[in-house]
């Protein structure tokens, strides 16, 4: 499964610090992450450099590294005196649901689907969709790329049909 940082907020510098650590995470706007191991490590290597400045800087207040797996966000915060935390940035990071690719053999467009994520609805075995009548969805093909609410169009077309549970927060069990 691959990711996409497709929105990364920066806010105004507090300190020194704070400047170091925005000139460092600017890198990563917009990148293309190929798997969940790189996704890994990119986390991992943003919470060292904020450890790395927070041990070089020990006067000032630290930064704190904060990872949201169910809003797929990594920010970093200095807590304030007031209680509210003065955030440094924001990166907000999406699965990438399928790559697009021209192709001149057929002189047609294709999108090439990801296995493991629905090509209609980009629905996960870990955020499946859901309906009333016929619980959560499964693969519908051998090739897991699309799910059997979106492969049956009444179930697709069912305005009880919820796509992506998880991810909206729709779904609790009872």
């Amino acid at each position: 499964m691959m990711f996409f940082v497709y929105n990364l907020s920066i806010y105004s510098p507090k300190n020194k610090a704070c400047k170091e650590l925005n000139y460092f995470i600017v890198q990563f706007n917009n990148i293309l992450i190929k798997d969940e191991c790189s996704l890994h490590a990119l986390r991992c290597s943003i919470e060292t450099k904020i450890n790395e400045i927070n041990s070089a800087h020990p006067k000032l207040r630290p930064i704190r590294y904060s990872w949201n797996e169910s809003l797929m966000r990594i920010d970093a915060s200095i807590k304030a005196g007031s209680g509210c935390p003065d955030y440094l940035f924001a990166m907000d990071i999406c699965r990438v649901r399928s790559v697009f690719q021209f192709s001149e053999a057929n002189s047609q467009a294709n999108a090439i689907s990801t296995p493991g994520i629905c090509r209609i609805c980009g629905c996960t075995e870990n955020d499946p969709c859901y309906h009333p009548d016929h619980g959560t969805c499964c693969w519908d093909d051998e090739e897991h790329t699309i799910c059997s609410h979106c492969a049956d169009p009444h179930i697709a077309g069912d305005p009880g049909t919820e796509h992506c549970i998880n991810s909206k927060g729709g779904y609790h069990e009872k």
